[in-house]
């Protein structure tokens, strides 16, 4: 079971981190902990895609990636 606090705090990290890159991609083990990795980045700058995110959507989503219109994208699996 995850701890909510764990991932906020190695979540920061990451952003922390990554303040002068252009994109992060965070994998997650489970929906759960990618919707716990979510909670803790900025909501304007992330998306997550999961085995059940429609296929039209996740194309849009990753275009959105690479087109560097949100820095954050967490995957599951």
């Amino acid at each position: 079971m995850f701890s909510p606090e764990r991932p906020a705090c190695e979540v920061a990290d990451v952003v922390a981190r990554s303040r002068d890159r252009r994109g992060v991609m965070l994998f997650a083990a489970t929906v759960r902990h990618a919707e716990e990795v979510m909670a803790s980045l900025p909501p304007d700058l992330s998306a997550m895609i999961t085995g059940d995110t429609p296929k039209g959507e996740r194309a849009s989503i990753i275009a959105r990636f690479k087109a560097r219109r949100i820095k954050y994208l967490v995957s599951v699996g």
